[in-house]
């Protein structure tokens, strides 16, 4: 699809081209860069699934061809979340640092990881997206 033809607002399915390496959108931002070697590493497997993005932003440019920015809904065990300043002088730690803390989520009883929906903010080359189906 052109830039032209893309709405912000719109739902788009992302598909990476046969042949395509996903690695040359390398960025310098790791978190950009890490989702593209991920890619790369599916897509030479023939195994990169395709997924759903709706645009945020269409007028994007990535390694000199028209790209977009959008949201990704994702189905994760990984959370991220402040750290209250009362539990973090609890813990002994410097006050005045704002923490947050990573992890997987788990059942407290079983143990087991929980899965849980997250948004994810990605640029992509226009090229790579066809209408939902």
């Amino acid at each position: 699809m052109t830039p032209t033809e893309l709405r912000v607002g719109s739902t788009y399915r992302v598909r990476v081209p046969r042949g395509e390496s996903p690695a040359k959108y390398v960025t310098g931002r790791a978190d950009a860069d890490l989702m593209f070697f991920q890619m790369a590493l599916e897509h030479g497997n023939g195994l990169s699934e395709d997924f759903d993005i709706t645009l945020t932003s269409v007028s994007e440019v990535l390694a000199g061809e028209p790209a977009v920015t959008g949201i990704k809904v994702v189905d994760t065990t990984h959370v991220s979340t402040p750290l209250a300043p009362q539990v973090a002088a609890a813990l002994g730690l410097a006050p005045g640092v704002e923490y947050i803390v990573e992890g997987v989520l788990k059942d407290a009883r079983s143990g087991a990881p929980v899965r849980v929906l997250t948004e994810e903010t990605l640029t992509v080359p226009a090229s790579w997206l066809h209408p939902t189906e």
